[in-house]
């Protein structure tokens, strides 16, 4: 009896600690939301208000493809 009492009493406080957790991060979870808000994320719905940054390709990977797309077009046009 006692320990089932102990356990509950346990589970209400961590229960407490984790509302305590989710208050102490919401001001940097709202200005997280706010930035994505400024930046036009367009994966605020889908990540749950957080965006994830993915690079833009180097320079010299656009010039690539943009080479293989002459090469292929090229060849394309000289087969006609």
């Amino acid at each position: 009896m006692a320990a089932q009492a102990q356990a509950e009493r346990q589970a209400r406080l961590d229960m407490a600690y984790g509302d305590f957790q989710t208050q102490q991060a919401d001001p940097y979870t709202r200005l997280g939301f706010m930035s994505d808000l400024l930046r036009g994320s367009s994966n605020l719905a889908q990540s749950g208000g957080r965006a994830i940054y993915q690079q833009p390709p180097s320079a010299i990977s656009q010039i690539g493809g943009l080479g293989l797309s002459g090469l292929a077009l090229q060849k394309l046009m000289s087969g006609m």
